[in-house]
Parts: structure tokens; C-alpha cells; sequence
């Protein structure tokens, strides 16, 4: 068997009180079905959230590395917290912006609300 990372790493983070999202792999999971899943999980801890569960741990590991890309991508989200050109223009306004407005206003009443200020506070 292994060291238990996994089982430790989902204990804490109960105990932290974060929600643990992992990767569902299947024979059809490819670099766009990677995508959509870190979407929805910036979108479930960044907008669908509960006030108490804001954070979430993403629990990925050397088996789910299917791609060369996954890596950049994670690499991307633990260095700046995100991953270049996840959503365009036009579907984060539609998916995202929306949902964000009033979270926004109340958190930060006296910052503009623009693209790249809700978009910040999204990420």
C-alpha cells in the first residue's frame, strides 16, 4: 500500500474545513475535460461557495498527469493562481461576472466594479 497523502491530505482538510476536489479520469479524459474540471472548481470555491467553505484543496497526483499540459497548468494555478486563458472574455461575463456582482459590492463597496477587479476577486 502507499503512505496515506491522499487520506491525510482529505483529514485536514475537513479539519481546516475545505473542500477536497480531485480529478474523475476516464478513457475519454482529455486536456478539455481537464479544463471544464478546473473550472468547476474555481467556480464552486469562487462563486457556488458556502461563507464557511471558501477554500478548497485540489488534490492531484503523478497518476492523473496525462497530459504534459496538466502540469503547466497546475504549475500556473501554484504560482500565480490561475490558468492563463481558462475562460474567454465572454463566457467568464456569462458564467462568472453575474454571479460575483453581489459578493463583490459587499466585500469591496469601494472598488470599481471591473472586468479585471471582479475577475481578481474571482480568482
Amino acid at each position: 500500500g502507499g503512505s496515506g497523502r491522499h487520506s491525510l491530505t482529505r483529514l485536514a482538510s475537513f479539519i481546516a474545513e475545505m473542500e477536497v476536489f480531485q480529478l474523475a479520469i476516464t478513457k475519454d479524459f482529455n486536456e478539455g475535460s481537464f479544463k471544464e474540471s478546473l473550472k468547476n472548481m474555481y467556480e464552486h470555491v469562487g462563486v457556488k461557495r458556502k461563507k464557511r467553505l471558501r477554500k478548497g484543496v485540489f488534490l492531484f497526483s503523478d497518476n492523473e498527469v496525462i497530459k504534459e499540459s496538466f502540469l503547466e497548468d497546475v504549475n500556473n494555478i501554484l504560482n500565480s493562481g490561475e490558468v492563463p486563458n481558462l475562460y474567454s472574455t465572454e463566457e467568464f461575463n456569462q458564467s462568472v461576472r453575474e454571479l460575483l456582482k453581489k459578493d463583490f459590492s459587499i466585500e469591496r463597496p469601494s472598488q470599481t466594479e471591473t472586468f479585471e477587479a471582479i475577475y481578481e476577486f474571482f480568482i
